[in-house]
């Protein structure tokens, strides 16, 4: 944390330190993951993010909202959100950018959510919306460097 804002970053500086530190050849830390654990059951966030990185890649930057459950992919158009059971919703929003703020409101509960990327959003209700029992927020960036993940601001409001 530094100047207001909280940088996550990779937890070794290459494989073969991460490997020797880990004793194994996989899920090696080179690729930064914040979570927000303990989410209520219905809820609303708001937070500011920006990754660090050269350019978008498949399934990266991202956020799950419960651990691998509902996911929802950074891209230069927008977004994607991928629910548990396969269903997947597009969303267009604008200036989603590399390297900027993204402003991003949730609102979360089971069997509908509310989305909004740089205030620009949409409501998906379907019963495969769920945390599935996995109430957090992970979120996730490039395995490369520049990979940070940065925080200036997490909002988060249990609703009723």
């Amino acid at each position: 944390m530094a100047d207001g804002v909280l940088a996550g970053k990779a937890d070794y500086e290459n494989a073969e330190e991460a490997m020797k530190a880990l004793n194994r050849d996989h899920h090696l830390g080179m690729s930064p993951v914040i979570r927000l654990k303990h989410l209520p059951e219905k809820f609303v966030l708001h937070l500011r993010v920006q990754f660090e990185g050269k350019a978008f890649a498949t399934g990266r930057p991202k956020f799950d909202i419960g651990h691998h459950i509902n996911t929802v992919v950074f891209n230069a158009k927008g977004y994607s959100v991928k629910l548990h059971g396969g269903e997947s919703f597009l969303g267009d929003a604008p200036e989603v950018k590399l390297k900027e703020w993204i402003d991003v409101v949730l609102e979360f509960e089971e069997g509908m959510m509310w989305i909004a990327l740089n205030g620009k959003g949409q409501t998906i209700e379907h019963e495969q919306v769920s945390l599935q029992g996995r109430s957090e927020l992970t979120f996730k960036t490039f395995a490369a460097a520049p990979n940070r993940i940065l925080f200036d601001s997490v909002k988060l409001w249990s609703a009723e």
